[in-house]
């Protein structure tokens, strides 16, 4: 569940929405992304600035920084007329450890340090979530986790079909076996399944297409 849970602001309805709550909790920019590669895909679209000459050079902010333990990969971004100094950003898949550091184009000195605890609750959030999801959190147990869950999903799906074949009735699909004796899915119940169903399409479209074979397989037995 947490790894499904985690993988959501990345789908399309239930993404989008999420977009939207959080514009409401803060005016900031999201820096969250799938990759930090999808991060720099947000900034295609905006002019290029262009560059300055500077009194310090690009090896000048190399040694500057090679001894602040930044995570790799590192990035180092020109200044230019619209942002006149060096940019340094870790990018790094685990976003707790990313770390941007602003350096002065005359002395090469770190004028501003932006780190993931300075980020809103809802980025920090799902910031380790998307760290978690893709493996890049904790190591290789992180990973070791993501496997061990996905042979478990792929078990589950194909024991279902087995269980199901197995214990069918003779020349039937066997969904329309008698019901339980008092079972009955209340009213809250079947609002969750709708809200599930309308914020995750897929699951909201599984649930149609089962419920549509259930009606028709139940038509079959009665006109046979």
């Amino acid at each position: 569940m947490f790894l499904l849970i985690t993988a959501l602001p990345w789908t399309v309805v239930w993404g989008a929405g999420l977009d939207k709550s959080r514009a409401l909790l803060t005016p900031e920019k999201k820096e969250w992304a799938a990759s930090p590669i999808d991060e720099h895909a947000q900034h295609r679209g905006e002019p290029v600035a262009t560059g300055i000459a500077t009194p310090v050079t690009l090896d000048d902010i190399i040694r500057r920084v090679a001894p602040l333990g930044l995570e790799p990969p590192v990035r180092v971004y020109l200044p230019n007329e619209r942002a006149p100094y060096f940019r340094v950003r870790a990018e790094t898949q685990n976003r707790p450890l990313v770390r941007e550091l602003e350096l002065d184009t005359r002395t090469g000195e770190v004028l501003r340090e932006k780190n993931f605890g300075q980020k809103p609750a809802i980025d920090r959030v799902i910031g380790v979530g998307v760290a978690a999801h893709e493996g890049q959190l904790f190591g290789l147990a992180n990973q070791l986790l993501g496997l061990f869950t996905a042979l478990g999903l792929i078990t589950i799906c194909v024991s279902a079909i087995v269980m199901w074949w197995r214990r069918r009735p003779e020349g039937s699909l066997g969904l329309t076996e008698p019901r339980v004796e008092g079972f009955t899915i209340r009213a809250p119940l079947r609002a969750l399944i709708v809200c599930l169903g309308l914020l995750l399409p897929v699951l909201g479209a599984s649930l149609l297409v089962l419920w549509g074979t259930t009606r028709w397989s139940a038509r079959q037995r009665l006109a046979s």
